[in-house]
C-alpha cells in the first residue's frame, strides 16, 4: 500500500489531476479513503460535486452525484503521521479492546477540528472496531467496539 504522502504526490503529478484542477480551481481534497484502492475525494464548492480519484497503477476518476452540503477541506499541512505510523498506533489500541480476527479494514483520513485518521475494522464476531487518531499528534481521540446490529 502506498503511503498517504506518496499517493498524494502521485495524484498531484498526474495529468488527470492537473486537467481537473484547471477546470475546477476551487476544488480541494475533502478526504482520503483506503479500502481496496486509495481514493482521494475532491469537492468543488462551485459545482457541489465530489470527484473521486483512485490512485493505483493508473489514476482514474469519477464524479459522484451533486451534494447538498459542504465538505471541510483536509488541512494537508497538519498531517504529520502517515498511514504506516497510524497503523502501529491503531494495532496497539486494538489489542487493548479486541482480540477477534479482522475481516475488513477501512481507513479514512478526514478533517474534523484537526485532520483525523478514522480506522474501522469488521471483526469475525460481527462487531465494528472504530478508532479515531489525530493525524497531527498520533493521540487516540476516541475508540469504540460495538455490535453491527444492536438488540432492540
Amino acid at each position: 500500500m502506498l503511503s498517504f504522502k506518496e499517493s498524494l504526490k502521485k495524484l498531484q503529478n498526474s495529468k488527470e489531476f492537473k486537467d481537473y484542477m484547471k477546470k475546477n480551481p476551487d476544488a480541494y481534497i475533502a478526504n482520503t479513503i483506503y479500502l481496496d484502492t486509495i481514493e482521494f475525494n475532491l469537492f468543488s464548492p462551485k459545482t457541489k460535486i465530489v470527484t473521486v480519484f483512485s490512485v493505483e497503477n493508473n489514476i482514474t476518476s469519477k464524479e459522484l452525484d451533486k451534494e447538498n452540503r459542504i465538505f471541510p477541506r483536509l488541512d494537508l499541512k497538519k498531517i504529520k503521521l502517515d498511514v504506516d505510523e497510524i497503523m502501529k498506533i491503531f494495532e496497539n489500541e486494538r489489542l487493548k479492546i479486541c482480540k477477534d480476527e479482522v475481516t475488513k479494514t477501512i481507513i479514512i483520513l478526514q478533517q474534523d477540528k484537526e485532520p483525523v485518521w478514522n480506522l474501522s475494522q469488521l471483526t469475525s464476531s460481527i462487531k465494528i472496531l472504530q478508532i479515531l487518531i489525530s493525524a497531527e499528534t498520533g493521540k487516540v481521540i476516541e475508540s469504540s467496539y460495538k455490535r453491527i446490529i444492536e438488540k432492540a
